[in-house]
């Protein structure tokens, strides 16, 4: 009997330790590529090429959203060499997440138009609404929070 529970650990460990990553490249990612209402995601930022390049200390603002901003939320951030990971919950109803990123001077919130995740269905389409959430943070409470460029026109038609 101790024998099947060592070899079932043992078996464990091995398939634990060859689990792969999600591969990233790039400035901003996240996981799953599909994110439904009430999921975990996990977002991946590397600050090369942007104006926190060299920054340690990047701390990163989550923006939860259906047709109003919904929450608020510090993500924890833990660093792998160049890349900076952390995890974000959202709820059911969450339509999207828009990020920023910044140090205690800096700020990289995408060249002003903030890191989108738009939330999926079960098919992986956007979720209705999603696209005109973020045209309502775009000319209203994205300008203050996340210093995104007011845009009604763009808004208006998206």
């Amino acid at each position: 009997m101790f024998r099947i529970y060592s070899l079932f650990f043992i078996l464990s460990i091995i398939f634990i330790s060859c689990s792969k990553s999600p591969d990233f490249s790039g400035k901003f990612g996240y996981s799953p590529e599909s994110v439904s209402p009430g999921d975990e995601v996990t977002i991946f930022f590397n600050p090369d090429s942007t104006d926190l390049t060299g920054s340690k200390n990047i701390q990163c603002i989550a923006y939860l959203f259906n047709k109003d901003l919904i929450n608020t939320k510090d993500v924890v951030l833990t660093a792998n060499k160049n890349i900076f990971t952390g995890k974000i919950n959202t709820n059911d109803s969450t339509l999207g997440i828009i990020l920023k990123f910044k140090t205690d001077d800096l700020v990289d919130n995408n060249d002003k138009k903030g890191y989108v995740i738009f939330l999926s269905d079960e098919n992986g389409k956007k979720v209705p609404g999603s696209v005109a959430g973020y045209a309502t943070a775009m000319n209203r409470w994205g300008a203050y929070y996340l210093d995104m460029d007011r845009n009604k026109e763009k808004a208006l038609i998206l």
